[in-house]
């Protein structure tokens, strides 16, 4: 059984299929409820020999397209299955959608996600982090459903001396929290149990250190969703920050200057150019310059296009430079911030005059 909470169909009925209960004539699908600036990995049967080869949409429930997410959209093939990262950066409200995959090449051969809500109004939803050691990545989804409770249980050995006195030993505590879902279908219940036998489950970034299976209900009236628990022992200490798998992160992929330069040859510029549209509405774009170690001034960058930035600066005299970015001082909603980095150069006297100088001779003091 695939144990993926969000499954591709090459259907759209078939994706819409959530294992109704006979009787059920009122149907609800709100147990997924993504965030729209966090990114999800789940596995796919789908074989992508080219990621290019598939174009990625958010659609509402009839297919019809809302929301192109080809770039925010990663797919790795690996021996033990393949696997999709894909984020939206758009708030889609309470309105059901689903992710659709289209074939470039044979554009007749279309998979569609089961529904799902995408939106910032995440009350009372849970976050899950799981896989087994052989997996290649971590999947991730959010569910509606909240914790409610801790809960510890002791247990302590005791024994009775000679002397007929009973005599207790150090309690030991274990430590666990309870899980509770007002609505609950078939479809996600069979997954969700599947979800929490793996080697490694974290359910808001909270390892869950044992099996736990999740309770039944009756069915409520005419619909297809029950409610439900799951209570799970946790280690507090053992903790895990969802990051970006498939995708790259924001990163500084070059900046100038970057080497050894003379005052002949170094640029009156400071630029720095990203991978990632740097979509901060932050104006305070400073950075720090430093010459042998010692403060000498505050460079406010501008911002030339979405991923470069860069000011005029004369360089007057020799030394060793550094340029020193805060960190989270340029960032992006989906890919993350740029950490504290330093960037050094030097400007130094060549042993002979420009005239002279060539790449492959270049010498400085």
């Amino acid at each position: 059984m695939n144990d993926s909470i969000i499954r591709f169909k090459n259907n759209i009925n078939d994706a819409l299929n959530l294992d109704l209960n006979d009787n059920a004539i009122l149907g609800y699908a709100n147990q997924i409820v993504l965030n729209p600036f966090k990114f999800y990995t789940q596995k796919t049967p789908i074989e992508m020999i080219f990621e290019s080869a598939f174009t990625r949409y958010i659609t509402d429930v009839c297919g019809d397209n809302l929301q192109d997410i080809t770039e925010h959209t990663y797919i790795s093939e690996n021996t033990n299955g393949n696997y999709i990262e894909f984020a939206t950066g758009v708030d889609f409200q309470r309105q059901l959608v689903l992710v659709k995959l289209v074939n470039n090449i044979n554009p007749n051969e279309i998979w569609y996600s089961n529904p799902m809500f995408i939106t910032e109004n995440v009350n009372l939803t849970t976050e899950f982090d799981y896989k087994n050691v052989s997996d290649a990545f971590m999947q991730s989804v959010a569910l509606e459903c909240f914790f409610t409770r801790s809960i510890q249980e002791s247990e302590v050995k005791s024994y009775v001396q000679e002397t007929g006195t009973k005599v207790s030993g150090k309690a030991t505590f274990t430590e666990m929290r309870k899980y509770v879902f007002e609505m609950l279908d078939n479809f996600i219940y069979r997954r969700l149990n599947l979800l929490l036998s793996k080697t490694q489950v974290y359910v808001q970034g909270i390892r869950v250190t044992d099996k736990p299976l999740l309770k039944d209900s009756d069915i409520q009236g005419n619909q297809n969703t029950f409610s439900s628990e799951f209570v799970g022992a946790v280690n507090y200490n053992d903790t895990y920050t969802r990051t970006l798998q498939i995708a790259e992160p924001l990163q500084l992929v070059s900046n100038y200057p970057n080497s050894i330069y003379t005052l002949d040859t170094i640029n009156d510029l400071i630029q720095l150019v990203f991978n990632r549209d740097i979509d901060t509405n932050n104006e305070d774009l400073k950075v720090s310059l430093y010459k042998d170690d010692i403060f000498i001034s505050y460079l406010d960058l501008i911002q030339i296009n979405f991923t470069t930035f860069e000011q005029v600066y004369n360089f007057v005299s020799n030394g060793s430079y550094k340029i020193i970015i805060p960190a989270n001082k340029y960032s992006t909603n989906l890919y993350g911030s740029l950490p504290y980095t330093e960037l050094t150069f030097t400007i130094a006297s060549g042993e002979f005059e420009r005239t002279e100088f060539n790449n492959s001779e270049f010498l400085v003091n």
